[in-house]
């Protein structure tokens, strides 16, 4: 027994638009983040749910000053100007969409809430890509009996469309 319902999204309803939307915020962020990498020569990026910035990773020196080593990653070290004008400049960076955020944008596009809570933890409406169908998981505590565009599916058919090459 599964702890979510699985419903297919057609190609032309409110959930897809709600996806497309995501998507392109989370492009915006994914532009800002390797504008950061390229920026600072960095070997990589430190992300929190893929949708918020963390740090960077050198792999060799000279890091630039204004950054500092905290906790395995490098963030701006507020204790120069420059660290400091650049901790204000990371601030102000574009935000990717996480699971939170997505069932936010869902529950206002469709008048519903997509967040139950359980035993201590939130579990969020999260949608997945299959080849050329888009799956919406709802936890299954929330009780939802229809979603404008969504066809609910068997098992078998989610895992059917899973297992798709």
């Amino acid at each position: 027994m599964s702890d979510r319902v699985y419903w297919r999204i057609a190609k032309k309803s409110p959930v897809m638009k709600v996806i497309t939307e995501a998507l392109a915020i989370q492009n915006v962020f994914q532009k800002a983040m390797k504008t950061l990498k390229e920026e600072f020569k960095a070997s990589g990026i430190m992300a929190i749910d893929n949708a918020a910035f963390s740090g960077l990773l050198f792999d060799e020196a000279p890091i630039p000053g204004m950054w500092r080593k905290v906790k395995g990653k490098f963030v701006a070290d507020y204790r120069t100007k420059a660290g400091r004008e650049l901790r204000t400049r990371l601030e102000s960076l574009p935000q990717g969409v996480d699971a939170r955020r997505f069932s936010n944008m869902l529950g206002r596009a469709l008048k519903l809430d997509f967040e139950y809570f359980a035993d201590h933890c939130v579990m969020w409406t999260v949608y997945e890509h299959h080849g050329d169908a888009y799956v919406l998981s709802v936890p299954l505590g929330l009780g939802i009996k229809a979603i404008p565009g969504c066809k609910e599916l068997k098992m078998s058919e989610y895992w059917k469309l899973r297992e798709a090459k």
